[in-house]
């Protein structure tokens, strides 16, 4: 039980992505939440349903004959291939790292709420917890738990792919040849030709889509990170709940402590 998926959460474009101030963070615990506890445990029956994953990342790329050159027509494959595999495995680590946050019952969730509930937690099992302003950005004794080994797994992704895909760009090149392979069958009709855009346009997309989550997954940890000495006391005071009402897991905190209003 918990909550996770595989699809990433949808971005707007990071040219109109607003950046997080402390008021932010502030808002999220002191004024969206309120502070409850409750004596008796109830179990959770809900569960994260599977995303339908989209049909092109499942698809030979072959198929989308990305040039008429065989050689390039070659190397953009095997590009495309690439960038799937990756999309997959950041999918499937962001996803368990929502499942070990319980994210299932988190209302509108999103990355800075799920790290303040992953952190509470662990403060709440850890005797002594160290700030990094690099990766992994938080150090601990107590490696055993596995909302550790999940963030750690997350941001060690978060990081790989944002140097690949957005401070290299090393898809640039794959993005304009597909849209210049759109525009170029455009126009035609035929069975073949419509599949052929329609999982054209799906793969551009879903690597725009991808860029997007891992740039916007990126600043949303850098930014929790630089003013955490601001949000410290507010993140202690639900510390002090956990603690006092023995709430030692993410699916604890977030039913007993953070109360959707």
């Amino acid at each position: 039980m918990g909550c996770g998926t595989i699809k990433p959460d949808k971005r707007t474009g990071i040219k109109n992505r607003k950046s997080l101030c402390d008021a932010d963070f502030l808002l999220l615990i002191k004024t969206r939440f309120t502070f409850q506890c409750n004596e008796n445990e109830t179990i959770c029956h809900r569960f994260p349903l599977p995303e339908e994953m989209i049909k092109v990342v499942v698809k030979n790329p072959e198929i989308l004959k990305l040039d008429r050159q065989s050689s390039s027509s070659n190397y953009f494959t095997k590009k495309l291939s690439s960038v799937f595999k990756d999309y997959l495995q950041f999918c499937n680590i962001e996803g368990y790292f929502s499942l070990c946050l319980h994210k299932v019952c988190l209302k509108q969730y999103n990355l800075s709420l799920g790290i303040i509930v992953m952190y509470v937690t662990i403060l709440a099992n850890c005797d002594k917890v160290k700030i990094i302003y690099k990766n992994p950005y938080i150090e601990v004794e107590n490696k055993d738990l596995c909302i550790i080994k999940a963030w750690k797994d997350y941001v060690q992704m978060v990081e790989n792919a944002y140097e690949a895909y957005v401070q290299q760009g090393v898809c640039n090149d794959l993005i304009l040849k597909i849209r210049k392979r759109i525009r170029k069958i455009q126009n035609l009709n035929d069975r073949i030709s419509c599949k052929r855009k329609k999982y054209l346009t799906q793969a551009q997309e879903l690597i725009e889509k991808f860029i997007n989550n891992v740039e916007a997954s990126k600043n949303t940890i850098s930014d929790f990170f630089k003013c955490y000495k601001k949000l410290y006391p507010s993140l202690q005071e639900l510390v002090k709940i956990a603690k006092e009402n023995k709430l030692t897991t993410c699916e604890k905190i977030v039913h007993f402590i953070i109360k959707k209003q």
